[in-house]
């Protein structure tokens, strides 16, 4: 059987697959890319595994076993994975012949099949350049000698070189931890796009990412959140979406009470949440991180995480005061270092704020309305600034603004 089949030569994934995997010893003809009728791919998850032998459950929690020897094949994104790599839990694709036996296996987080982005280059280098996609994500693509470039009609375009600006869909293998996109592996490609296709393919990612805010603002309407916010008032929409997203709890009588006043260690708690709620409870403390913020404190974890990277520095006496009522100027410091916007640097003279309001404003993180630097922020307004800094992001706050008609 093993004989068998690294001697076949089917198709994968529909003949696009773009998945290499590498034998353990010598190097043997890709089995992803050779799929004999009757075997089957499918994402699994890890139900047993003690470096003999892989045991794996499909959706409908059927297991399928093989041993770790020459006739399995298993790889993750950098190139041969180790037998002990696997642990319970992971998901991975599975190759499996026509008797249901595992013949190859690979980490589907990091590979991932018939993966394409279309988008522009940026930053072109001999060995790779970054595509900016419709969506806005950014990625890094690798490329080298034997890098396949097509036209959109899938002719070949020998000596084509990336430039900035050019538009292209990249068909290749991703590795989503990274956000990297080999191009140099079995099946993948690089297509340059006219003029009118680009045209064509951003008006219909427009209308898809309208369709989605849509029935994303829809979803977030229904069935508010707390008793005393409803759609009638402002900053509904942002109160909605910072609590279903997990940032923020209310008080105990299940409000909200959008008009009061924000303090330092509250922002500071709620902004550690977007990003980092995951390693405040690993955030052990042994020493305070400022003279006014006692290890006890409820605050201290969130206030000494956001520390520690680089998100609040404290006041030039060394002092965080969290009761403090936080203001626009700090806020939107505070936001650009925690989601590491590219921030100017700060020209002669001007307020030590200035350039963070300037950019936050340029990109429509903070609304218009909210112009008084010094002002202390409500609640509603600390909401309307984390839902936009989030929605930004995830390359939708464009969209989201678009379809609420607002600034």
């Amino acid at each position: 059987m093993r004989k068998f089949f690294y001697c076949i030569a089917l198709v994968f994934c529909l003949v696009t697959s773009s998945l290499e995997v590498s034998a353990l010893t010598n190097p043997e003809p890709n089995p992803f890319a050779n799929v004999e009728v009757g075997e089957t791919t499918f994402t699994a998850t890890v139900s047993a595994t003690d470096g003999v032998i892989l045991t794996v459950k499909d959706s409908a929690n059927k297991e399928y076993s093989a041993r770790f020897d020459s006739i399995m094949k298993y790889r993750d994104g950098a190139g041969p994975a180790a037998a002990n790599e696997f642990a319970l839990g992971d998901k991975v694709r599975v190759l499996i012949d026509k008797d249901g036996v595992i013949v190859a296996a690979q980490d589907a987080q990091l590979l991932l099949c018939n993966q394409s982005f279309s988008g522009y280059v940026r930053n072109p280098t001999a060995t790779g350049f970054t595509i900016e996609t419709l969506e806005g994500e950014k990625y890094q693509a690798n490329i080298g000698s034997t890098t396949r470039y097509r036209d959109e009609d899938s002719k070949s375009l020998f000596g084509y070189t990336p430039h900035a600006g050019d538009t292209v869909r990249i068909h290749g293998v991703v590795n989503t931890n990274t956000k990297q996109i080999f191009t140099e592996t079995f099946g993948a490609y690089i297509s340059l796009l006219s003029a009118e296709a680009t045209a064509s393919l951003v008006t219909q990612v427009k209308e898809e990412a309208a369709a989605k805010i849509e029935n994303e603002v829809k979803q977030l309407r229904a069935n508010p959140e707390f008793g005393d916010v409803d759609s009638r008032q402002n900053f509904f929409d942002a109160i909605q979406f910072v609590k279903r997203e997990g940032m923020v709890n209310g008080y105990k009588d299940g409000s909200f009470q959008p008009s009061n006043l924000i303090n330092r260690a509250e922002f500071t708690k709620i902004i550690v949440n977007t990003k980092y709620a995951s390693e405040v409870a690993t955030n052990k403390l042994t020493e305070k991180c400022f003279p006014d913020v006692a290890l006890d404190a409820w605050f201290a974890p969130f206030v000494c995480l956001a520390k520690s990277k680089g998100i609040i520095a404290g006041y030039p006496d060394g002092d965080f005061k969290p009761e403090n009522p936080v203001n626009l100027a700090e806020a939107v410091t505070i936001i650009s270092n925690t989601f590491g916007l590219e921030i100017p640097a700060a020209a002669s003279g001007e307020a030590w704020y200035q350039r963070f309001l300037a950019k936050t404003s340029e990109m429509r993180i903070t609304p218009l309305e909210f112009s008084d630097a010094a002002a202390s922020l409500t609640r509603g307004q600390m909401a309307e600034l984390i839902m936009r800094a989030t929605q930004n992001s995830r390359g939708k706050l464009a969209t989201y603004l678009e379809y609420l008609k607002t600034e």
